[in-house]
């Protein structure tokens, strides 16, 4: 079955009277759609059906030749998932439980303001869309298979969590609705945002925008564009983002930076498609798909009164949470051996052989910049690489003295009483607690001394001796005891 066609749907009217045809094309295409088909008979329709991808289709009851209850039971067994509006002068509540019954998704009666009538068609897109993703991501979770995966081949991962991502959004990629990526610093937003993109199908460009930190006229401009003399300097108009994306996409980076005054322009994009260069008062189309990423808590900002609630339901539609690097404990070697490569030919040497020691390294460390910080420390290690084997030296350096480990908690001080750590009736003693994190580092660092030091942030030396200890006599207690 065809897509959804997004912002842009495809309508078709069947009514006799072609008055009322004229009538509705023009509040439709006045609204922004295109140009609906239409046809007078049941006949018609059904070659129209077969021949066009129909979205949304507006039927008359009271036709001659063929009963508009009987079309309306015929078109939902040709296309089963295109809405069907009943628009007719019966005023019987009997006739429309039937229309309902028989499949109907709205019912309006004649004569339908232009107001209901848009909002029935967007109501009518917006439960096609979903639809439409239900069943592709049904599709989908069943097989586990994307349908083009050169759309993702940007993204180097063989974790499940990336992968199921991968599969829901290749699902809802051809639907107009925002998608909202959220996810760490450097999990890759702007990759994924990208592909989006490519599996969207989408024939105009993609462009980014970086809003943080923008004022409210800056962003305006760079959006919207202005009218020529819009402002002091503003010799020729410009289009704006959005008027170079026509078709295409937009991604809105670190979206929970936005102000609350370009917040509040933004929301009427989304819910409408129209907006106003600087200078005009005269508003202005978009067919633009928007993403939006962030690294913040969104939900979290509304409750503190910095992102207005209307704007986050309208963006959160479709949120998906990119998974950071410390998740995806088979990514990290692919990784660094991928950077490892493109550092040593970039540099125009040979890459140097990774020792089995650095990934032990890197799993204990949580990674706060992601695949963008272990790029970068990769970058500068084979760049400061003097021999065949890559040191370990420059990585422990760009985790610091007091680097964020895992099994550490930096964050959260002890005396918070951490998830994981129990005591029974009995308080264990001092030496068993010892000796259960030294246990414990070891476990995590598969037996590797250096780095369970760094751990338990004490020396390899102090480690050491307090490991030789374990294996002497304890004085305070009978010869031959072992602790």
């Amino acid at each position: 079955m065809p897509e959804p066609r997004g912002s842009q749907g495809l309508f078709l009217m069947i009514d006799d009277d072609t008055a009322v045809l004229r009538a509705q094309s023009s509040v439709i295409v006045g609204a922004g759609f295109e140009e609906p088909l239409a046809c007078t008979s049941g006949s018609l329709a059904a070659s129209l059906i077969d021949a066009h991808p129909v979205d949304v289709i507006l039927l008359d009851l009271l036709m001659p030749g063929e009963d508009g209850e009987a079309l309306l039971s015929r078109l939902q067994e040709m296309r089963p998932d295109v809405p069907v509006i009943v628009i007719t002068a019966v005023r019987d509540v009997d006739t429309a439980v039937r229309c309902v019954q028989r499949g109907a998704y709205d019912y309006l009666v004649k004569p339908v303001e232009s107001d209901r009538l848009l909002a029935s068609l967007r109501r009518a897109m917006t439960f096609r869309a979903a639809r439409s993703i239900c069943r592709a991501i049904g599709d989908r979770l069943l097989d586990g298979q994307l349908r083009h995966p050169e759309h993702f081949s940007a993204i180097v991962t063989v974790d499940p969590k990336m992968r199921a991502v991968f599969l829901f959004l290749e699902a809802i990629a051809p639907v107009s609705q925002p998608i909202l990526l959220q996810g760490e610093t450097g999990t890759g937003k702007d990759l994924l945002a990208q592909a989006v993109h490519l599996a969207s199908g989408r024939t105009g460009q993609f462009q980014a925008v970086n809003v943080a930190g923008v004022d409210d006229s800056m962003l305006n401009d760079t959006l919207f564009g202005h009218i020529k003399g819009a402002y002091t300097g503003a010799t020729e108009p410009r289009k704006g983002i959005l008027g170079q994306t026509e078709g295409g996409t937009v991604l809105l980076d670190e979206i929970g930076d936005l102000g609350l005054a370009s917040q509040i322009k933004l929301l009427r994009v989304l819910e409408s498609g129209e907006y106003y260069p600087l200078g005009s008062d005269l508003p202005r189309r978009t067919t633009a798909r928007f993403l939006l990423s962030t690294h913040l808590d969104l939900e979290d900002l509304v409750n503190r009164g910095r992102f207005r609630n209307d704007l986050y339901y309208r963006i959160a539609m479709h949120r998906v949470r990119i998974p950071p690097l410390r998740e995806r404990k088979g990514d990290m070697p692919m990784l660094t051996e991928l950077f490892v490569r493109e550092a040593a030919k970039e540099l125009d040497r040979p890459a140097p052989r990774i020792p089995a020691q650095l990934y032990r390294l890197l799993d204990t460390y949580v990674f706060p910049g992601n695949v963008r910080e272990l790029r970068a420390m990769v970058f500068s290690a084979v760049s400061n690489s003097g021999s065949a084997t890559l040191s370990m030296s420059p990585f422990k350096g760009a985790m610091g003295d007091s680097i964020l480990l895992k099994g550490q908690n930096a964050e959260v001080p002890i005396e918070a009483n951490e998830r994981g750590i129990r005591f029974g009736e009995r308080l264990p003693m001092l030496k068993d607690v010892t000796r259960a994190l030294i246990n414990e580092a070891l476990k995590r660092s598969q037996g590797d001394q250096t780095i369970a030091a760094q751990l338990l942030g004490i020396s390899h030396q102090a480690l050491n001796k307090r490991l030789k200890r374990r294996h002497l006599p304890d004085r305070s207690q009978p010869s031959g005891a072992k602790i």
